[in-house]
């Protein structure tokens, strides 16, 4: 006994401990539902009581930092008692209090739960930048610039022509194509190819025979047009 009792002494003065995800577990665990339970009703917004808010760190650190809420809590002379009408907090709830004070009350950004009607699903539609034509090769520059990125060379116009035509019809040029496009010195020739392309009934064929792959071996090959 007389071991013990220097250690509870020291224990019960040690500075608090730095905050860690323990301690934000702790305010989940312990303290969250009180604060939801016992004091939300009347400490929260712009209207709070006594101008207490204790939705928000700010508002529970300054009455943590002024020894306030364990002395509410427990009812200790000197201070309003907390919850002031109602069932005191339980020895279990207190205890929850005072292990998490001790930890330096550590806490979320804010206890409000998020408005609904302002996720961004629920916004009003607007004008994205990405409408004017150097939209997204504007956001790719700037994202290139910021990581210290160098651009690739530009593919030659055969090598290009090449890609394009495997990418939209699974077929390479033909060498009348290869031809055209090469002497095609007007602006706008790679789109004109990608419109060709995008007609073509090739097109179709190609993105039909990967839709309608059998998901296995035995599986009947069925069209989805």
């Amino acid at each position: 006994m007389k071991t013990l009792l220097p250690l509870a002494l020291l224990a019960l003065f040690q500075p608090p401990r730095p905050v860690t995800s323990d301690g934000a577990q702790l305010f989940e665990a312990k303290v969250r539902p009180v604060f939801a339970a016992r004091c939300l009703s009347c400490h929260k917004g712009t209207q709070a009581a006594a101008n207490l808010r204790l939705d928000i760190p700010q508002g529970w650190k300054n009455v943590v930092a002024s020894g306030k809420l364990l002395k509410a809590v427990r009812h200790e002379p000197g201070v309003a008692a907390m919850p002031p009408t109602g069932t005191k907090l339980s020895e279990r709830e207190l205890a929850g209090l005072t292990e998490w004070v001790r930890h330096g009350a550590p806490g979320p950004v804010t206890l409000a739960k998020p408005d609904p009607a302002k996720h961004w699903a629920f916004q009003p539609l607007q004008k994205s930048p990405l409408r004017s034509p150097e939209g997204v090769e504007a956001m790719v520059e700037a994202k290139r610039q910021e990581l210290g990125l160098s651009r690739n060379a530009s593919a030659p116009k055969s090598v290009w022509l090449r890609r394009v035509s495997f990418d939209l019809i699974g077929l390479p040029p033909t060498p009348s194509e290869i031809e055209n496009f090469l002497g095609d010195k007007a602006p706008g020739a790679e789109s004109r190819v990608v419109d060709r392309l995008l007609a073509s009934p090739r097109f179709g064929e190609k993105w039909e025979s990967l839709l309608t792959m059998p998901s296995a071996p035995s599986a009947p090959k069925r069209s989805c047009f």
